[in-house]
């Protein structure tokens, strides 16, 4: 999937079924695409779009699921919380901290 933001200028790929990091340097930039995700997922106004790997326009707030931060998980997205788990326990599992927890 590729995600766009016109304004900005932004163009990126995302992995399906995958946790996907966007890291943006520029303030202004952060500050205006959060607001634009923001306005997209409450339907107030489409300033970002997705598109499938064929180029055609998909409905964001049905084929995407945006965290700002571990409070967003909540008991009605069991979906996300197991990926996000299984995300960090390969995490885990590749960083050797799983050996170091079992030491202590």
């Amino acid at each position: 999937m590729i995600i766009t933001d016109h304004l900005y200028g932004m163009e990126c790929e995302l992995k399906t079924d995958q946790l996907n990091v966007l890291i943006l340097e520029k303030t202004d930039t952060f500050t205006g695409f959060i607001e634009h995700l923001e306005a997209q997922l409450n339907k107030v106004e489409e300033k970002i779009l997705l598109y499938d790997d064929e180029q055609n326009q998909m409905d964001f707030s049905k084929k995407a699921d945006v965290i700002f931060s571990v409070r967003d998980l909540t008991y009605q997205t069991t979906k996300m919380q197991k990926k996000v788990c299984a995300a960090i326990g390969e995490e885990v599992a590749e960083s050797a901290l799983q050996d170091r927890l079992v030491q202590n």
